[in-house]
């Protein structure tokens, strides 16, 4: 018990000892914890896109885009695909639970007096939008809402922006060309990791607003809508692509009397709705009524070369915590000649090294809460929504502090043990005493 107590005060002895090339190496893990932390949280920021769905893998988009535009060469690569094929996957593919649409008008709609300088958006939906992205709402039913044509619902920020209030449900509104909705629900903030974003009014697309080109079920010649396919069960992506290619083979005009090279020949892409986020193809412009695409090259390379940081800085690290035990071999050998055992020294060289990464890693983790402000501005994270996540870095962090500090440790009280069985303890004695 003294032996301990006496090894545990020479630790802490330790910790207070000012060290130039152990302070430098621990700025530089500081540095290298701190990057790693905010490249963790970034990426799983990014990557959990939709993860507030309860199956996000088994929701798609089908996305058709059209090659060799009017004969150019070109390809032109959309998010889109015509509004006839949402009922014709609802007809002909099997495991399919809804289809839906979202279609944005082109042009913006004006409120009637008072508010005739006030322009407003739309989007257009399907009835069965908010059955497979059951977003929540204020107040009020979206289902029913969209089964009506002549109702609207609401954004949270345009009630406010129109009535100053979100108790809304009820009133009437006027549009251009005359045309009353009545308001049948408030819809709340979105949450920040969904690709939509809605501003203005949701309408039905049935609603007589919604009476340009492209939004008939028969229509194949105009690819201005957002399809969502959500299936009973795991659907592959590849045999939905390929059931949708034979689909658009039978009943597109441009893929039934046409054929792979042709002017505007159609080419099908399905992607699940929680990879749409980091995997934008090159030159894709977000339509209206969504976020801007992110960048998953970008947010993995941060990440890459954050780990890579920080097995550099560990490297360096490890080799001035060995150059630090093999400086102390003396004090280690006197040790173990006065009856320390292998967990003795175990214990000694463990305390140390913990307690060094614990002090770094809280020091980062103040680093990253303090910053994520900032963080915030760039990603739109919110720490209410990442709370688990926070939890899992926290988690994964002290367990491979511990495991570092035990592996050092270990190594420590190996060298001290078995180097010392090459000798005498009288030589130990001699040499040391």
């Amino acid at each position: 018990m003294v032996l301990n107590s006496l090894i545990l005060r020479q630790t802490f002895r330790q910790l207070k000892q000012f060290d130039i090339s152990r302070t430098i190496g621990l700025g530089g893990l500081l540095i290298g914890v701190f990057a790693l932390g905010l490249s963790l949280l970034l990426y799983s920021h990014e990557t959990g896109y939709e993860d507030w769905l309860e199956n996000p893998d088994r929701i798609f988009r089908v996305e058709i885009d059209l090659t060799n535009l009017n004969g150019g060469g070109e390809d032109i690569i959309l998010p889109t695909s015509p509004p006839a094929l949402a009922n014709a996957l609802q007809s002909n593919i099997r495991g399919v639970r809804h289809v839906t649409r979202l279609v944005s008008l082109p042009k913006n709609l004006h409120y009637a007096p008072p508010n005739e300088d006030i322009t407003v958006t739309a989007q257009f939906l399907d009835e069965t939008f908010f059955e497979v992205f059951p977003f929540p709402v204020i107040a009020g039913s979206a289902q029913e809402a969209l089964a009506d044509p002549m109702r609207a619902i609401m954004t949270q920020d345009e009630a406010l922006r129109v009535f100053g209030s979100t108790d809304v449900v009820g009133r009437t509104i006027e549009v251009d060309n005359g045309v009353v909705l009545t308001v049948g629900a408030v819809l709340a903030d979105l949450p920040t990791n969904t690709h939509f974003r809605f501003r203005g009014l949701l309408l039905p697309i049935t609603s007589p607003l919604s009476g340009f080109a492209g939004t008939g079920d028969d229509n194949w010649l105009t690819n201005n809508a957002l399809t969502y396919v959500e299936t009973h069960g795991r659907h592959s992506k590849a045999s939905l692509e390929q059931e949708t290619a034979e689909i658009l083979k039978r009943l597109s005009p441009l893929a039934k009397f046409g054929g792979p090279g042709d002017s505007n020949y159609p080419r099908v892409r399905v992607l699940p709705v929680n990879s749409l986020h980091l995997h934008p193809e090159s030159g894709r412009i977000a339509p209206d009524g969504m976020k801007d695409y992110g960048n998953g090259d970008l947010v993995k390379s941060f990440l890459y070369i954050s780990v890579m940081l920080i097995f550099i800085c560990l490297f360096n690290m490890t080799n001035i915590e060995i150059s630090k035990i093999g400086s102390r071999e003396k004090s280690f050998y006197i040790h173990k000649i006065y009856g320390a055992k292998f967990s003795d020294i175990f214990i000694n060289i463990f305390t140390e090294i913990f307690a060094l990464m614990i002090i770094i890693s809280t020091i980062a983790a103040a680093f990253i809460y303090f910053s994520v402000p900032f963080l915030e501005k760039l990603t739109l994270i919110k720490l209410g929504e990442i709370n688990t996540k926070y939890v899992f870095i926290f988690l994964m962090t002290t367990s491979f502090i511990t495991i570092y500090s035990i592996i050092l440790s270990i190594y420590g009280a190996l060298k001290t043990i078995y180097i010392g069985q090459k000798y005498k303890i009288g030589v130990f004695k001699k040499k040391y005493i």
